[in-house]
């Protein structure tokens, strides 16, 4: 059961969720607080964060390659329900759409608030 909502809200493919919510916490923070102790402590954090999605998308293609050369029915299964889509990891490009979708939502959201 792939639904829209689990693909692309939960799972977040494109644009990223994940960076989306970063990036706009990050600019809220900024906002805020401007370039303080805490916005840079958030930079590293979320940096470590988008770095771990990127990595899951290339650990998800080897896992992809070695199941589906696998001669284990149950291990080419997991391939064929699309169970291993959920460690499935982001693109450079989605985490830039996530990016670039967060940080002008907050801005629009903090402009409509103040």
């Amino acid at each position: 059961m792939h639904s829209v909502i689990w693909n692309y809200i939960w799972a977040g493919k494109f644009p990223s969720t994940h960076a989306a919510v970063l990036s706009g916490v990050l600019y809220a923070i900024w906002y805020e607080d401007g370039p303080s102790l805490l916005f840079g402590f958030c930079v590293i954090v979320s940096s470590l964060f988008i770095y771990i999605y990127i990595e899951n998308k290339k650990r998800y293609h080897i896992l992809e390659s070695y199941f589906s050369k696998s001669n284990d029915t149950a291990i080419k299964n997991i391939i064929l329900d699309k169970r291993l889509d959920e460690f499935d990891g982001h693109t450079v490009l989605e985490i830039i759409a996530g990016v670039v979708l967060g940080t002008v939502t907050a801005i629009v959201v903090i402009g409509v608030l103040s």
